[in-house]
């Protein structure tokens, strides 16, 4: 087989399928595959020869990165980085020159801190032992091919991970959700070897085709085989529990499809050539040097992405057979949201009242848009954390859903539900 990207090309082969329940994944193998000399982000950190620290002034989606080192730095996209004021990701594979610091484009994976960790100001990250599971990076690609923000989604997709495996993180951290199936990820990978010449992968879950991944050659590849195949694991516990069936052709289609898709160059600040890519089964990204393929990682769709336009012209065609007065009358009066943002705020000032004296302390706003919208979290400073909520519509009435929890004090989280009538304890003594 063969992939093009732009004028570029790679052979792959593939190697014989490994299973384990409901994960098979199709090892690959390139052909001649180069021998390019770049350093992983793991290995120039334990080196001393890479720094990842926030920016002066820090920022959510930014980090600065030095590279000491004499060769080319590779930051691969989906990699986890931790400590700082709270864990993030590379958003897309970039390749860092020798002597060179750069600011670097990251999404943020763990929403509910926002402070260094420990004694002092630790202002530098560490690699992590993960990626971004791989519904994650499959939305944040979603997104990066439309030119939109990702870290809503990005943090939408880690509460799913949390809801599917029953598992809640004190700061919405992924690193903590993949530590709490760590004996399950373990099991797994044991089934999972590294084959020798490898330098990538089809990742098959529940029987479809969720992704591929590939790098230049096979040294490259290994610093990342088991993140890779830990990112499948974790979004393949508590689902359908499907074998693969898939035919030789079906998963031939889908590798073919890649060099048939719609190419743009984006630009970097890096070294090399980086492609975003799109067909009608998903996305991806490509990082291209000196006319090789570095990285490319692609991936299916998430669920319900093709069906967005459909959707708002069902929404049309509805509008049209109703007036203004009929459809308003099953509608909360967005009037309502105002006296909801009223009863949040004296919420926060009650379990909080120190952050009165702040200055330029903004209290978050309470608007239609929020409506579904997962984990939005508001920081609260000196209280060592904050509140999460989602706004909600029951009954055809506004309901604002809270956590709120102080980091250093066991037993301090509150669950509160706020309508434009009542803020009401629901539970208390978590965390």
């Amino acid at each position: 087989m063969e992939i093009k990207i732009k004028n570029s090309s790679i052979s792959i082969e593939e190697l014989p399928i490994q299973n384990y329940g409901n994960v098979s994944i199709i090892p690959l193998k390139s052909q001649g595959s180069n021998d390019v000399d770049i350093l992983s982000l793991k290995k120039g950190l334990e080196l001393g020869l890479v720094v990842v620290k926030e920016c002066e002034h820090s920022t959510v989606n930014t980090v600065m990165v030095t590279n000491n080192a004499v060769t080319p730095l590779i930051l691969v996209d989906g990699d986890e980085i931790t400590g700082a004021k709270q864990n993030r990701i590379v958003n897309s594979t970039i390749l860092i020159p020798p002597k060179t610091t750069m600011p670097v484009s990251v999404s943020c994976t763990e929403h509910g801190r926002w402070h260094f960790k420990g004694r002092g100001s630790n202002n530098h990250f560490s690699s992590s032992r993960y990626f971004a599971n791989s519904d994650t990076r499959r939305a944040k690609s979603a997104n990066l091919y439309e030119h939109k923000d990702c870290q809503a989604v990005v943090w939408d997709s880690i509460s799913s991970v949390e809801s599917r495996t029953g598992f809640r993180s004190h700061t919405a951290a992924l690193n903590d959700s993949y530590e709490n199936v760590m004996k399950n990820q373990e099991e797994s990978l044991e089934h999972f070897k590294l084959l020798e010449g490898q330098t990538g992968l089809i990742a098959i879950v529940d029987g479809e085709i969720r992704g591929v991944e590939l790098f230049a050659n096979h040294r490259m590849y290994k610093d990342y085989h088991d993140k890779i195949i830990r990112s499948y694991i974790i979004d393949s516990i508590n689902t359908e529990n499907i074998e693969n069936n898939l035919s030789d052709k079906e998963i031939n289609d889908i590798i073919d499809n890649i060099s048939d898709s719609k190419f743009r160059e984006d630009e970097t600040k890096g070294l090399g050539e980086s492609f975003k890519f799109a067909n009608d089964y998903g996305t991806g990204s490509a990082l291209v040097y000196d006319g090789e393929v570095i990285h490319m990682p692609y991936f299916k769709n998430p669920e319900g992405y093709d069906e967005y336009d459909s959707t708002l012209d069902i929404v049309c065609s509805y509008s049209e057979d109703f007036s203004e007065e009929e459809m308003s009358e099953n509608q909360p009066n967005p009037e309502d949201l105002k006296q909801i943002e009223e009863r949040f705020h004296k919420l926060i000032f009650h379990r909080a009242p120190f952050a009165k004296k702040y200055e330029n302390f903004e209290l978050p706003k309470i608007t239609e848009d929020l409506i579904g919208v997962n984990n939005n979290w508001f920081p609260v400073p000196g209280m060592y954390g904050g509140f999460r909520y989602i706004l909600e519509i029951k009954d055809e009435e506004y309901e604002l859903h809270t956590d709120s929890w102080c980091r250093v004090a066991e037993g301090s989280g509150q669950s509160h539900k706020i309508t434009k009538d009542s803020c009401e304890l629901t539970a208390e003594g978590f965390v």
